[in-house]
């Protein structure tokens, strides 16, 4: 490998170092709140949906003071709905009110189990149909739901607020990853998206992250934190996900791939993890989508792609293949034999190609990347059943009419055994001495 410049050795030193001061900023964070402090967010007609309704978020409750409202909005016996850590005593549950009617489901086993720890709870509300209650992305109790959906008074998280003051019915503990959608979410969308952050999605009215301050991240429905409620350091085991621009590449390494996904916003990785190799350069080049130099791996191994922000993880939605390796000498000598090794992923097919220089780039529909060996090429191995790897010895003849050839050798990949779903590899030089 040729050496760096210290022009270019300054760029990536530099690059590295920003990274990581920008990433050390980065703490994921929950709101705290408990005996007479609660966040208050005003009343807004977004926060009142008539037909469908779904609240959910992540809890780590230490305890609670009579009903311990986790979420509430409603006035005193007025419209509305609430999530609760103990109403009606030692039950974690959620009710409406509509009219003069009470609606509500309930947990069946008592609360003191959650305590100390770390769980997801949501509702779901359909007018006319079904309200259910899910712990940890399951359901655990239904009920009818109301004919249609009434609301009053501000969005209240971790007790009753009656005035600065006057705080009742206080939840004590963390919360974090609030959201409230304006549709009944399914129980596949509950147990799936539970651990990711929100940042859309049909009916997504509003979500508070908490991690930097309680503003709403999607809407305008921005908290107060009143009376010691404060955001405090958050272990909670929410994450996410990306999508890559490519799956795979050659197993050396270089180049760039584009990671797209909801990370946190303006912060860069703590890290960033092909497998087991690690990342040297990243940057954002889009507020959602960070370009990533990509290292050398193992070749033939697919690996699952990590960004690390603190203790939160987003993790690539699919494996980074490193493409098989193709391995021949740079030279050999008249009258000699050398070894050429091919690496796969089992079980894999291969054709090996030999040519001659310049190489030529032939792009081949349905296939991965292009030929790259200029004709007349030939074929100096294939094979039809799956192998993990050949070392194929191959005899240069004792004849002086070679000194100063070059050959170029590409090999074309498939893990199946259709020629049409393959991939072309790393072609290779190879010059022939005396």
């Amino acid at each position: 490998m040729a050496p760096l410049s210290s022009h270019c050795l300054a760029t990536t030193l530099a690059l590295t170092l920003f990274a990581a001061a920008a990433s050390a900023q980065y703490t994921p964070r929950a709101l705290l709140v408990g005996d007479n402090s609660v966040l208050r967010i005003p009343a807004h007609p977004s926060l009142e949906p008539t037909t469908g309704l779904t609240i959910e978020c992540w809890i780590k409750p230490t305890g609670s003071i009579s009903h311990g409202r986790i979420v509430r909005k409603s006035g005193d016996f007025r419209p509305g709905y609430h999530l609760s850590f103990s109403y009606q005593g030692d039950r974690v549950g959620a009710d409406l009110y509509v009219g003069a009617s009470s609606y509500r489901v309930d947990d069946p086993l008592v609360n003191t189990r959650l305590l100390g720890s770390w769980h997801h709870l949501a509702v779901t509300v359909q007018a006319g149909a079904q309200m259910h209650l899910y712990l940890d992305g399951v359901r655990i109790a239904s009920n009818p739901a109301p004919p249609y959906l009434d609301h009053s008074d501000a969005l209240v998280i971790g007790g009753h607020y009656l005035s600065p003051t006057s705080i009742q019915e206080e939840y004590v503990g963390l919360v974090d990853e609030l959201r409230i959608w304006s549709v009944a979410r399914s129980a596949q969308e509950i147990a799936e998206h539970r651990f990711r952050y929100a940042t859309g999605g049909a009916g997504l009215i509003s979500a508070w992250h908490f991690d930097a301050d309680t503003r709403d991240s999607i809407g305008t429905n921005h908290g107060t934190l009143i009376g010691g409620a404060s955001l405090v350091p958050s272990d909670a085991p929410i994450g996410g996900s990306f999508t890559a621009s490519s799956d795979r590449g050659r197993w050396s390494g270089g180049g760039t791939v584009d990671l797209t996904g909801d990370f946190p916003a303006g912060i860069l990785p703590d890290s960033l993890w092909f497998g087991d190799a690690q990342s040297l350069s990243f940057a954002y080049v889009a507020p959602n989508v960070l370009r990533a130099a990509i290292p050398p791996g193992r070749a033939g191994t697919a690996v699952t792609m990590v960004a690390r922000f603190g203790p939160l993880e987003f993790v690539s939605s699919h494996a980074y293949l490193y493409l098989p390796k193709l391995e021949i000498p740079s030279s050999v000598r008249i009258g000699t034999t050398f070894p050429l090794r091919f690496a796969l992923p089992p079980p894999g097919f291969t054709i090996v190609f030999a040519g001659l220089p310049p190489a030529i780039r032939v792009p081949i529909p349905g296939i991965d990347g292009a030929l790259g060996v200029q004709p007349p090429f030939v074929q100096i191995f294939s094979t039809s059943v799956p192998v993990s790897a050949f070392d194929l010895p191959i005899s240069v003849p004792a004849d002086a009419g070679f000194v100063g050839a070059e050959i170029l050798v590409q090999a074309l990949f498939t893990t199946s055994a259709s020629p049409l779903v393959s991939t072309f590899v790393n072609v290779e030089l190879l010059r022939i001495t005396s």
